[in-house]
C-alpha cells in the first residue's frame, strides 16, 4: 500500500547552507511493506560540489506531525557527484498504522563525521544479464559486473531501485558480498529485496554498482529501465488415483 508522503527538499546544512539548499529529495515514497512504512526517494545534487562519502538522516512521523523515529542510512552509491543523484530507502522498525509521513535528508557532520567533498576516480564498470523477477513479497534481482577499467575495483557493491508505475522509489537492496575484481574481471550478483504483492507498486528497476580505487569512490555503472518479470507459478501435480473397475453382477 501506497501511504500518504510529505514532499520535501533538504533541510538542513552540513555546514555549507548554499550545498543543503541545491540538493534536493525527489521522487519519493511511503509504502507499507511486510506491515512497516518503507520511505524511499531520490537526491539530486546541483550544489556545485561533488559529494564522495554521505548518509542520509530519515524521520517518521505520526498523523499529528510529531517525530516517532529517526534512522541513519546509507544511500545505494558511495558518490554524489554535482548533476547527479543517488537514491535512499529506511524501513521503519514501528507497525505502519504508527507512521503517516516522512522526511529525509543529508546527515550532518555530528550525526556522520566521516562527510567527504572531492572527486571521483574514473571507472569503468559494466553490468550485464540483468535480471529481476518478483514472486510475492520478494524481489530477486540478479545479474553479472564486470570491471572494465585498467585498475583493480576494491569493494564493489551493487545497488537496486525499485521504481513504482508513477516514477517514484518504493525501496532499494543491496548485494555487498563481492570480492575485488582484477582488470577485466567478473563476477555474478544476487539480491532478494522485501516488496509489495503489487504490480504497480514493484514496475521496473535500475541497478547501479559502484567500488573504491585506493579507497576513492569511482564513477558508477548502471543498467537501467529493467522491467520486472513474475516468477511462473507451479502448476499442481495431478495425483494418479486409481479408476475402480466395476464387477459384472453374474
Amino acid at each position: 500500500m501506497l501511504k500518504r508522503i510529505l514532499a520535501a527538499g533538504l533541510f538542513a546544512a552540513i555546514g555549507m547552507a548554499a550545498m543543503a539548499q541545491t540538493c534536493i529529495v525527489t521522487n519519493e515514497s511511503l509504502t507499507t511493506i511486510d506491515g512497516n512504512d518503507a520511505f524511499a526517494g531520490e537526491l539530486q545534487n546541483d550544489s556545485g560540489v561533488n559529494i564522495l562519502q554521505h548518509r542520509y538522516r530519515i524521520a517518521f512521523l505520526n498523523s499529528n506531525g510529531a517525530v516517532v523515529e529517526t534512522l541513519t542510512v546509507d544511500g545505494c552509491l558511495r558518490s554524489l557527484p554535482d548533476g547527479g543523484s543517488d537514491f535512499f530507502s529506511a524501513t521503519s522498525r514501528l507497525p505502519d498504522e504508527t507512521t503517516a509521513i516522512a522526511l529525509a535528508r543529508l546527515a550532518n557532520l555530528a550525526e556522520d563525521p566521516n562527510f567527504k567533498v572531492g572527486t571521483t576516480e574514473n571507472g569503468d564498470i559494466v553490468l550485464s544479464d540483468v535480471t529481476a523477477e518478483r514472486d510475492g513479497t520478494t524481489l530477486t534481482v540478479e545479474g553479472t559486473i564486470t570491471n572494465e577499467d585498467d585498475d583493480e575495483l576494491e569493494d564493489p557493491v551493487v545497488c537496486t531501485v525499485v521504481w513504482n508505475d508513477d516514477g517514484r522509489v518504493v525501496t532499494t537492496g543491496k548485494d555487498t558480498t563481492i570480492d575485488d575484481l582484477d582488470e577485466g574481471e567478473s563476477a555474478d550478483f544476487s539480491m532478494d529485496i522485501p516488496v509489495p504483492d503489487d504490480d504497480d507498486l514493484v514496475d521496473e528497476v535500475d541497478v547501479w554498482a559502484d567500488g573504491l580505487e585506493d579507497g576513492v569512490p569511482v564513477e558508477p555503472g548502471s543498467e537501467e529501465d529493467i522491467a520486472v518479470g513474475e516468477a511462473p507459478r507451479g502448476t499442481p501435480t495431478p495425483t494418479n488415483t486409481a479408476t475402480p473397475t466395476v464387477t459384472p453382477t453374474p
